[in-house]
């Protein structure tokens, strides 16, 4: 029902988040999880709240799930969420911690520069990376992200579709047809 009821919040109201934002002590996961998906898009401070402390939950999706809400589909921006969101970038889970460096770059906190720098360098770059870099705008990073494409071009194993959003972060942030989608 937590599922359904996410398709068609909008116009919600505080009372009726309340409501909802009961669940969020719930013993079974699967309830939180559905829940993080009925308020992802309430944009209401009780919405954002009941986020922020299943951002914090010890199963992976409700964490992601709460921090994608927060992250990416809520437009509020405040010293609450940020933190929440820094609570994330290191966060065990790699589609979480990428959630929350989106975030935290969508509300163009600079110091998530070096998050991203690192999560560069890593082994395991996600394509929510990318995302990240063009929210930014930081085109500080245009000399690696071009090097890393000639090197990935070279390798057969790296998934297409990663090179692919590769080029559209360089695109996006050089304005540069050198690479056309």
């Amino acid at each position: 029902m937590l599922y359904a009821i996410g398709h068609n919040t909008e116009g919600f109201n505080i009372t009726q988040t309340k409501q909802l934002t009961k669940f969020s002590k719930h013993r079974s996961a699967w309830v939180r999880q559905g829940l993080t998906y009925a308020i992802g898009v309430i944009d209401n401070p009780t919405s954002i709240e009941c986020l922020i402390e299943l951002s914090k939950d010890h199963i992976t999706t409700i964490r992601d799930w709460a921090t994608f809400g927060l992250g990416t589909l809520v437009e509020s921006d405040d010293t609450n969420i940020r933190r929440a969101l820094w609570e994330r970038v290191n966060d065990k889970d790699q589609n979480t911690r990428f959630e929350a460096i989106v975030g935290l770059a969508k509300r163009k906190d600079s110091p998530v520069k070096e998050i991203i720098q690192r999560e560069l360098e890593s082994e395991d770059c996600g394509s929510q990376i990318f995302e990240a870099i063009i929210e930014l705008n930081e085109k500080d990073f245009l000399p690696f992200l071009e090097k890393e494409l000639q090197k990935s071009k070279q390798n057969n194993n790296i998934n297409p579709e990663w090179i692919k959003d590769l080029e559209n972060c360089i695109n996006e942030l050089g304005n540069n047809d050198e690479y056309p989608i």
